[in-house]
């Protein structure tokens, strides 16, 4: 890979952006600066030539992130694009601008879509990572460029408990704890070679950003409108969860939509790829069906369909493979240790926590990191494997 053929994205808006203690997630302030000034300043870091753009508000940017603007004027390129009406509009907006060098493209529904169909080749390779993981580092910035698969059109990053787990478990031993019911740090259930491993989505998309056509456009972007399925109700020091049901019924409606426009692509058994891939879904979200009535009656439909046996873990491969068939590019599941970009800032308790703690946490990531490394699936040996189980101590769940 040249090193001017990449670029790094970083999102920094307000559309589709949660608001804590009555400020954007971007924008929040931790030892004295606000999330996008730590991300910025530690991606001008990384060992690339890159070109860096970040979209958001333009005015408010580009007043907090100048003093590293100026810093870095004869060393790095750092450009700001108008954000528009979700992050996932923004993000392929900011792709295209970047690789047709126009940050003014038409503002009709369709431009972005339009533009990306009509790149020529694959694109350059881009790395993108929202501004709300302030504990993220040059280092796994450059872990992921660095080991970055070109065959995908996308890999997301997930990242294994195992690494997290034995960051909170230090923390623990200077009395420092978390409570998990106040946080959005789920970890789904994966099968990867044989390998039964807890991991997370870690914010962090690496590839050529997808060919997309205008039905799957529209998709993506009602996923993330209907998002949230879950709501979480704290009565009594218990917590309960109960389903969103205007989300899950426009997901659905969405979902249903999409599948049916593949028909042609992919034959009728486009509905079997479009079933597995929304069960494969509840299983990322922890859902499976237990609590909820609805998603437990669909499950059981999508079971005769399938005609699969259920299964307590999600199958990186046939997940994989699926999706390529549902879509017709091939979008990868990265799994590494990486651990910064977990903490993300979801909800005013991790906020706080984050804030209290972020000295600390960066010491105890960093002291994992010396002494298991940074790694990535498959796991290179059993020596590797024994390392990480005596970092985790105990083996105490948190």
């Amino acid at each position: 890979m040249a090193r001017s053929e990449g670029i790094i994205i970083i999102g920094g808006g307000t559309q589709g952006a949660r608001t804590i203690e009555h400020e954007y997630q971007s924008f929040l302030r931790i030892d004295g600066r606000t999330c996008v000034e730590i991300v910025l300043d530690e991606v001008t870091r990384t060992q690339n030539s890159f070109p860096i753009y970040l979209w958001g508000p333009e005015k408010t940017l580009q007043d907090v992130l100048a003093p590293i603007i100026a810093r870095e004027k004869d060393r790095r390129e750092i450009h700001i694009v108008p954000e528009r009406s979700s992050p996932i509009e923004s993000l392929l907006f900011t792709y295209s601008a970047a690789s047709q060098g126009n940050a003014r493209l038409s503002s009709d529904e369709w431009s972005v879509p339009r533009a990306l169909a009509s790149q020529p080749g694959p694109g350059r390779l881009a790395f993108y990572l929202p501004s709300d993981v302030p504990l993220v580092s040059r280092n796994e910035v450059d872990f992921l460029l660095k080991n970055a698969e070109p065959g995908y059109d996308l890999l997301m990053g997930w990242s294994l408990r195992t690494g997290f787990e034995a960051v909170l478990q230090a923390l623990q031993h200077e009395q420092t704890n978390i409570d998990m019911s106040r946080t959005k740090f789920n970890f789904s259930r994966f099968d990867v070679n044989g390998q039964l491993e807890e991991a997370r989505f870690n914010n962090t998309y690496c590839g050529r950003p997808l060919l997309i056509a205008p039905d799957l456009y529209v998709f993506i972007q009602m996923l993330y409108k209907y998002r949230n399925l879950i709501n979480k109700e704290h009565r009594r020091g218990k917590v309960r969860k109960k389903l969103d049901l205007a989300n899950f019924s426009g997901l659905l409606r969405a979902f249903g939509r999409y599948v049916s426009s593949r028909r042609t692509a992919s034959g009728t058994r486009v509905f079997v790829y479009g079933y597995r891939i929304l069960n494969t879904y509840f299983h990322s979200l922890g859902l499976e069906g237990k609590n909820f009535r609805l998603i437990k009656a669909l499950v059981r439909a999508l079971g005769r369909i399938d005609k699969r046996p259920s299964r307590a873990y999600i199958d990186k491969d046939f997940a994989e493979n699926n999706v390529q068939k549902l879509t017709g590019n091939r979008i990868g599941m990265y799994f590494s240790d990486m651990i910064g970009p977990l903490l993300d800032i979801d909800t005013p308790y991790e906020y706080e926590f984050v804030k209290a703690n972020y000295g600390r946490l960066r010491d105890k990531i960093d002291a994992y990191y010396a002494t298991c490394g940074m790694r990535r699936l498959p796991w290179p040996s059993v020596a590797v494997r024994q390392a990480v189980s005596n970092a985790r101590g105990n083996g105490t769940k948190i």
